[in-house]
């Protein structure tokens, strides 16, 4: 559901004689701004897929506290020791467990990464948590660090508040078959929220606020903020399919590279509401290099001169294009903008118009050799 209107798929595809799998790639969006004639789009249609559900607390899981295992918070030294032997209890066992971290009004701070085995499927936490010393989180260190198993270990990360420094590393890197459910969380600090390798698992995310740094996978976002967080999400040769997402800072939102594949459904930008009203600086709201994708979203430019000058940059080939806020399209120029866009796809996924040739004169697309063809609002 967009903002004025339903996405539908368009029986006319049939009448029209277009192929049956063609057809499925085209819909029409209602354009409250060019009543006369609907848009036709390529989506990404990227695949959709539900979060998992993951374990429960039930008689047939084992639900261990940290504390028992010497990983209670303390304020005085570091609790590692202890969270990654509740980690590995199971192991033991052969039971699989839910590892709690419960909420004693104390934070718990970890000087080395915290490595779930397969026999782990969900770690809940209820407080912060903190690195007790950055240093030892540099680049490429995480957290929690999530390794082995197969993609039937579901693992579910969930409720955390990340804070604090870490020293260029994540708080969770996803490097594995498994599939991981990041939920509930805040992750701050500077330091990225999720990491997945190229070769992980699917991964999902929902209700968080982080930085993202996608290098590979399959990746389902669920009302994602990366707000006052000062970074973006950077998707490079990953495919992310994402619902719901909302920022108020003046940065990048999507940094598309590396043959990355995004379908944004939904997005809520408000930038400049926390730099102190000075004006928006040149990043655009999405940037795409090499890389293909469509995005639905609004921006609320709540006075003049905080919204993105520039709402997509795309480069294709050494070739860059971009989309000017208030030129050539309508939309921009209001308070209230959804933007209904399709970048231009890769060759093989021309895009095609389909249309009474009345209807499209008035806002005929643009294109540029072979591959590039988009319409925006009708615009280019």
């Amino acid at each position: 559901r967009l903002q004025y209107g339903v996405l539908i798929v368009d029986q006319q595809c049939l009448e029209l004689g277009v192929i049956r799998d063609l057809c499925r790639f085209d819909e029409r969006i209602p354009d409250k701004h060019h009543p006369e004639a609907s848009r036709w789009f390529r989506l990404r249609r990227l695949p959709i897929e539900q979060p998992p559900v993951g374990a429960t607390y039930s008689s047939a899981v084992d639900v261990l506290d940290v504390r028992d295992y010497g990983g209670g918070p303390s304020g005085a030294h570091p609790s590692d020791v202890g969270i990654q032997a509740a980690l590995d209890a199971c192991t033991a066992t052969g039971r699989p467990s839910i590892v709690v971290l419960p909420n004693v009004a104390k934070i718990y701070f970890s000087d080395a990464e915290l490595v779930p085995p397969p026999c782990v499927k969900r770690i809940v936490g209820t407080y912060y948590l903190k690195a007790w010393n950055p240093a030892s989180f540099p680049l490429g260190k995480a957290m929690f660090r999530i390794q082995g198993g197969t993609a039937a270990d579901v693992l579910t990360i969930e409720g955390f508040r990340g804070s604090g420094q870490l020293g260029g590393g994540s708080w969770v890197l996803q490097d594995s078959p498994r599939t991981v459910h990041v939920k509930g969380a805040i992750f701050g600090g500077g330091a990225m929220g999720v990491v997945t390798m190229p070769g992980s698992g699917k991964t999902f995310v929902s209700d968080m606020a982080g930085y993202l740094d996608l290098r590979g996978g399959q990746v389902w976002l669920r009302q994602y903020n990366p707000e006052g967080l000062g970074g973006s999400a950077r998707v490079n040769n990953a495919r992310v399919w994402a619902l719901g997402v909302k920022t108020e800072a003046d940065f990048t939102v999507f940094d598309l590279a590396g043959g990355a594949a995004l379908e944004l459904l939904g997005g809520f930008f408000v930038p400049g509401s926390k730099n102190n009203g000075q004006p928006i600086g040149p990043a655009p709201a999405i940037r795409s290099v090499d890389s293909a994708f469509s995005a639905s979203y609004m921006t609320f430019n709540a006075a003049p001169g905080k919204d993105y000058p520039v709402q997509i940059e795309e480069t294709r080939a050494g070739e860059t294009r971009t989309q000017v806020t208030g030129v050539n399209d309508a939309p921009f120029q209001t308070r209230d903008n959804v933007v209904s866009y399709i970048g231009y796809p890769p060759p093989r996924h021309a895009l095609l118009v389909v249309g009474a040739p009345a209807a499209l004169s008035a806002h005929p697309p643009v294109s540029s050799g072979p591959g590039f063809v988009r319409r925006i609002n009708g615009g280019g």
